[in-house]
């Protein structure tokens, strides 16, 4: 009788300390998923503001350079503008068939890394 009262009680022993080893390897597994998400938030953050002085910087310089050229810088800058404007058009427009599908893949990725 004692030896299956001391077989249950290491039994339940180990179910307890497979318990908490399972719980402790869940935590490190969401944590390294959350660390991997939010860095590759932060990344994408910075990459985008660089990439936006990038391209405003540029814009000004196209700008600059179309209006020497057409000898009217104001138009230059309009120009510049159009194009940028229809850039952003033709984005808006393809936003549901192909940004949204990229954007969800990559984050599907890597959740699932």
């Amino acid at each position: 009788m004692e030896d299956t009262t001391t077989k249950g009680e290491k039994l339940t022993d180990h179910i307890g300390q497979f318990l908490d080893t399972y719980y402790k390897l869940t935590v490190v597994k969401v944590t390294e998923k959350v660390s991997e998400l939010s860095s590759g938030g932060f990344m994408a953050l910075a990459m985008c503001i660089f990439g936006s002085l990038v391209l405003f910087f540029l814009g000004l310089g196209c700008a600059a350079w179309i209006g020497n050229a057409i000898n009217n810088r104001t138009a230059g800058y309009f120009i510049v503008a159009g194009i940028f404007i229809l850039c952003l058009s033709i984005l808006f427009l393809l936003r549901k068939k192909f940004i949204f599908p990229i954007i969800r893949n990559i984050i599907v990725r890597k959740i699932y890394e």
